[in-house]
């Protein structure tokens, strides 16, 4: 029952903050004008000193479909001094689902970070979908809990990034259980210890505006994972389900402007996977794109569509209306090729989606987004929806 507790929880964080943000004394104000860091963590400022950023998002599911409404909220400090030259601290919460990293720059050398991180799912579930109909028998309790070290080197030429590597070291544990809706035939997943080893990298000058980016940037990332005392899992038949996966995936994201400030943001992702099953399989849907690694796609219930490959389009044609008060239309489109990991033959499928959403600025210096999806290909009939409603909302402070 508790899975149905996050929406409310998260309204009321989301109530608790929105009230904090808006008892910020007027020192934040003169802070607010200072010089900022880059999003692509280029060369720090001295004169930037400290940056605040709040992000969160709600999505309803339309129509008497199994999807719940989901949210989540996106915390992130950066300082350019005590305790060390540079300090981030990132806290991302989703209900039942949570992940905290700190990152110090300067321990080790000037262009290199030294970080930890943890990650946690608390009373979650493993829910599965079959286009848009939720088999409640294929179900099962999870914990989750890891931990995380990791090493980033900054390429500076002429004091400017251009580019950043990162290599990580996970390690955990995860239990499943039988819930109240697990089916009796259902063979639950094994407990045990996880281990992951990751590597990635970026480049670009992307930064982000009133959800109107502008530049560009290309990110790539690989991970490798064991999971001990492994077995099959699933219904009686079993699912495959290896004890190790692989997985390669790479995005990019490019702004074209055009006549009058209207801009046509463009984002190409992809991914490829050996090994992976349902667990682990890349998961795309929803709309809430302010969500680290989101796979969007819009009019589909958050992390519906389950994937051992992709490859992911997602087209953004903004139009402003009114610069002081920042509002702009928005126009989505996207489509999505996948290799399915949730069916037996791995065929592979074809969706794609549209909507619309309009941007503006708020009270207490608050930029909102608020929009709609329709899923294209989306299962619609026998209690599923293939449309949903979204609201999003971001603070600099």
């Amino acid at each position: 029952m508790f899975h149905r507790l996050r929406f409310p929880l998260f309204l009321a964080a989301l109530a608790f903050a929105g009230a904090a943000i808006a008892d910020q004394p007027a020192e934040k104000a003169r802070l607010r004008a200072q010089p900022s860091l880059k999003e692509t963590g280029a060369e720090a400022s001295e004169a930037a000193n400290d940056r605040k950023s709040l992000h969160a998002g709600v999505s309803w599911p339309v129509d008497d479909g199994r999807g719940y409404p989901l949210g989540y909220g996106y915390f992130l400090w950066k300082r350019t001094s005590w305790p060390c030259p540079s300090t981030d601290f990132k806290l991302v919460f989703a209900g039942v689902v949570g992940d905290v990293e700190l990152t110090m720059r300067g321990l080790i050398a000037d262009n290199t970070d030294l970080g930890f991180g943890g990650s946690w799912q608390t009373m979650g579930r493993f829910e599965e979908y079959n286009r848009g109909q939720l088999r409640l028998g294929n179900r099962m309790g999870v914990e989750r809990y890891g931990g995380r070290v990791f090493v980033q080197q900054h390429i500076v030429a002429n004091f400017t990034e251009i580019a950043k590597l990162r290599a990580t070291y996970e390690n955990g544990y995860e239990e499943y259980y039988h819930d109240d809706d697990t089916a009796p035939t259902f063979q639950i997943a094994t407990s045990g210890m996880f281990q992951s080893a990751k590597f990635g990298g970026g480049t670009g000058t992307l930064k982000r505006s009133n959800f109107s980016p502008t530049g560009w940037d290309f990110n790539f990332g690989f991970e490798a994972t064991f999971r001990d005392h492994w077995r099959a899992w699933g219904p009686p038949n079993r699912w495959d389900s290896p004890s190790q996966f692989q997985k390669f995936s790479m995005d990019g994201t490019y702004v074209a402007g055009s006549f009058d400030d209207q801009k046509l943001v463009t984002k190409f992702g992809g991914g490829v996977g050996n090994g992976v099953d349902r667990l682990a399989a890349f998961k795309l849907g929803g709309a809430l794109t302010g969500w680290p690694n989101a796979l969007v796609m819009h009019g589909y219930y958050t992390r519906e569509i389950f994937a051992e490959d992709y490859a992911l389009l997602n087209l953004d044609y903004v139009v402003p209306l009114h610069n002081e008060q920042e509002l702009a239309l928005h126009f989505y489109g996207d489509g999505a090729m996948t290799k399915r990991s949730d069916i037996p033959d791995r065929a592979v499928h074809l969706w794609s989606g549209v909507g619309t959403g309009v941007s503006f600025n708020g009270w207490w210096e608050t930029q909102w987004l608020f929009g709609y999806g329709y899923g294209i290909n989306a299962q619609r009939g026998n209690g599923n929806g293939g449309q949903e409603f979204f609201a999003q909302m971001s603070k600099q402070f």
